[in-house]
């Protein structure tokens, strides 16, 4: 009789356990934030000179400029943080043979392509390694997070060794020894 009250006991306190449980005041729930608008975005747009906020559009669509600088989104902000960005990735990518990086900024304006408009910076990139070498090329950056988009004027590193076995046997008067 006794493992019975004992189990009785033991329901009823749940129970009570449970009511007091449910019954507890609760946090009130957080009320939704309604975002707001912000405010409509205004450029300066100057159509005579093809420019967008003072800087120069390039690549636009033959006929139809200044239509399509009216309507332009640009994807990017234009910040300077895009240097600091460029020089990690250039000593990421040297693998530890970076002596030197030399970022020479040429221009800057906004690049149209595929419908997509970017500010964009071009730039002069100097890398010099542990033994000296020096290269350059010209690369295009994205202005916000400082990745190459386009480069050019590659050096052309070739490590011609006169004396390896050719198949084709070089004149020896070519070679300037």
């Amino acid at each position: 009789m006794t493992n019975k009250r004992i189990i009785s006991l033991s329901v009823i306190l749940l129970i009570i356990g449970a009511i007091i449980f449910l019954l507890r005041e609760k946090p009130p729930l957080p009320v939704a934030q309604i975002p707001k608008k912000p405010a409509p975005e205004t450029h300066v747009i100057d159509e005579v000179n093809l420019k967008y906020d003072g800087k120069k559009v390039m690549g636009l669509p033959a006929g139809n400029e200044v239509a399509t600088i009216r309507k332009l989104k640009v994807a990017n902000q234009a910040t300077e943080n895009w240097k600091p960005a460029l020089e990690k990735a250039l000593v990421a990518q040297g693998g530890g043979t970076v002596k030197d990086i030399q970022i020479q900024k040429l221009d800057s304006f906004i690049w149209t392509e595929s419908g997509v408009a970017l500010y964009v910076e071009t730039v002069k990139i100097t890398l010099k390694n542990e033994q000296n070498s020096q290269v350059s090329f010209n690369a295009m950056v994205d202005s916000e997070t400082g990745k190459i988009l386009k480069n050019w004027n590659q050096p052309v590193i070739d490590n011609f060794d006169k004396k390896d076995n050719f198949k084709v046997k070089i004149d020896p008067r070519y070679l300037n020894d």
